[in-house]
């Protein structure tokens, strides 16, 4: 497994401005983690993404968390513990950002949670089922 599941790689696309119909260009500009459970450490790294203000949040499935970085890669917190309640998580696998909120998937609760940007959880929804509103292992 080691580094290059637990590593979180930055590349950037760029667009050539006379050719807009070509392919894009990516530019390799680093990484940072490295497989752990500390602060900046990752477990199968499922999902990420990027505020408005350009901080990097990542769903850290493994270890039923979610980390947030500046764009440089500086670690800045990081919430959630394993569990069902409010703010905990089994198995993060996706987060969005919008609205100032950050919104995760919470695969095996079969839910959504929504927390501020700092981490404050704010609310959930979702459960386990077919119907509306339900989810299987999202």
């Amino acid at each position: 497994m080691g580094n290059r599941i637990a590593a979180i790689a930055i590349v950037l696309a760029s667009i050539p401005q006379a050719a807009a119909a070509t392919a894009p260009t990516y530019v390799y500009e680093g990484k940072w983690g490295e497989e752990g459970a500390g602060d900046g450490e990752f477990s199968f790294p499922a999902g990420m993404a990027v505020s408005s203000g350009g901080l990097v949040y990542v769903a850290d499935t493994g270890n039923n968390r979610v980390q947030f970085f500046t764009a440089g890669g500086n670690f800045c917190g990081r919430w959630g513990s394993s569990g069902n309640g409010d703010g905990e998580f089994a198995s993060p696998v996706g987060v969005a950002v919008g609205g100032g909120n950050v919104y995760v998937v919470d695969s095996y609760n079969q839910r959504v949670q929504y927390f501020a940007s700092s981490g404050s959880f704010l609310g959930k929804w979702g459960a386990g089922g077919t119907g509306d509103g339900q989810f299987q292992y999202p």
